[in-house]
């Protein structure tokens, strides 16, 4: 049947809809990567650090999220390693059974701190979008925008939004046995869980009869941090209808600041294998310091230069972050000091000698030290 749905009562042209129903699908699995770091949530890792026995000082380096609060609507948007900390399938298959459709809200376990407003829920469009609006009408096909021209910010564009990635697609499995189902999980544990939203090799509509047009992208949404993630393991440019045309990005709740990645704002182009956060940069929420072994504050700097005295030293960096709620959460990691040579004792061959007979022992130090060594036979 052909349907004349746009967004805001517009429309440039009709689509065609074939077996609309999108089965349920509720899988149970293991994720063997749970035990990984995932970038985007609350921690601080201190390395151990290793010095040369003549050595007088090393340098402790931490690394740790800087983060600002979202009330600014300030983000930073920067390229990251595509690592996905996650499975694109395996979760549980959205609700949405019809295309350009919303899903039933899906309840978040944790507060979300979005453009300076707290969330608790979202809906997950069929066309590549999460919203915090959560107001949409369910599993109606053409209430999900699938025809647009503007570019991020817009108002024209669906508001209070994650686009990752926004376009035409179109989950049948119904109609192509092969097509991935969008799903979504939960991992993790306070304070540190994540909603992640996937879209596995779903074909493009109108270009839905080939393998040659698919998208797969991921949104990653990380409690605490209030850090957004996108990644993008393949999306083809090329396809005719409605001019290949696709957004990476963010915007607030009635779309007049938004954020895109370079080249990634609305338009036809190709992806592979890249990734992008999203990460909220007003005023700063976080304190960093370090501590020695008695738990005294020695430094509030990234990095520290310590002068061990003794073999087992080791230093404590602390990280507190306060989240959107007024909750405070606190990471830390201890950095060990290996004090080894930095050099090799060279007594040469092993020497025969009679009763009596004098043997001289040399000791070479290669490399030899740089400061003065004594010895002890």
């Amino acid at each position: 049947r052909l349907i004349s749905a746009g967004f805001g009562g517009v429309d440039t042209g009709g689509k065609w809809y074939l077996n609309l129903g999108l089965g349920m699908l509720f899988s149970v699995f293991a994720l063997s990567n749970l035990n990984a770091q995932a970038p985007g949530r609350p921690h601080v890792i201190a390395p151990d650090a290793v010095m040369g026995c003549t050595d007088e000082s090393v340098i402790l380096t931490a690394e740790y999220l800087e983060l600002g609060e979202t009330n600014s609507q300030l983000y930073e948007v920067t390229e990251i390693e595509y690592a996905p900390p996650f499975p694109f399938t395996g979760g549980t298959a959205v609700d949405a059974t019809r295309d350009d459709s919303w899903s039933n809200v899906v309840n978040l376990p944790f507060d979300f701190c979005y453009f300076g407003e707290i969330y608790q829920a979202i809906q997950v469009g069929t066309n590549g979008q999460v919203t915090f609006n959560a107001t949409y009408p369910v599993n109606q096909g053409g209430t999900n925008p699938w025809s647009f021209t503007a570019s991020v910010p817009s108002p024209s564009l669906v508001n209070n939004a994650i686009f990752g990635v926004y376009m035409d697609i179109h989950p049948d499995p119904n109609n192509n046995p092969d097509t991935g189902e969008i799903n979504y999980a939960f991992f993790g544990e306070y304070p540190a869980r994540t909603l992640v939203v996937s879209f596995p090799e779903i074909p493009y509509f109108s270009c839905s009869n080939t393998d040659e047009f698919l998208l797969t992208s991921q949104i990653v949404l990380y409690e605490t941090t209030n850090v957004i993630e996108v990644y993008v393991n393949r999306r083809d440019s090329g396809c005719s209808w409605r001019d290949g045309r696709a957004i990476i990005g963010i915007q607030n709740q009635n779309g007049t600041v938004g954020y895109t990645p370079p080249g990634r704002n609305t338009g036809d182009w190709a992806a592979e294998k890249e990734a992008w956060r999203f990460t909220p940069a007003g005023e700063d929420i976080f304190e960093f310091w370090w501590e020695d072994s008695e738990g005294n504050v020695v430094s509030t700097d990234r990095e520290l230069e310590v002068f061990p005295q003794t073999a087992d030293e080791w230093y404590k960096a602390v990280i507190e972050y306060e989240h959107c709620n007024g909750d405070i959460v606190r990471e830390e990691d201890i950095a060990h000091i290996d004090i080894r040579p930095d050099f090799e004792v060279v007594l040469g061959r092993d020497r025969t000698a009679c009763l009596g007979e004098t043997v001289e022992l040399t000791a070479n130090l290669v490399p030899e030290p740089s400061s003065e060594v004594s010895y002890l036979w």
